[in-house]
């Protein structure tokens, strides 16, 4: 099973809805999420069609959130020809 359960403060949100294929909508945010050590720990996350505009629209820097979803990651190549995850 991969299920996430995290709870922190929105630090960022996407400044818009970014069109993704199939005319679904994402959104990107961060959440700084502290644990007992009091050390920061902030994650990117994104949102999916009806929960993406309703972030969009209803949440802002600051606001306490809780979030369940999956984790997963990501490869992303640099332009200079490196890749990321």
């Amino acid at each position: 099973m991969n299920k996430v359960l995290l709870s922190g403060r929105i630090v960022k949100i996407n400044s818009e809805l970014k069109p993704e294929t199939e005319g679904r909508v994402s959104l990107w945010f961060l959440v700084n999420v502290t644990e007992r050590s009091k050390t920061d720990n902030v994650q990117l996350l994104v949102a999916w069609e009806d929960l993406a505009r309703s972030i969009f629209d209803n949440l802002s820097r600051g606001d306490i959130v809780i979030v369940e979803g999956t984790l997963g990651s990501m490869e992303i190549k640099k332009e200079d020809g490196k890749t990321e995850f």
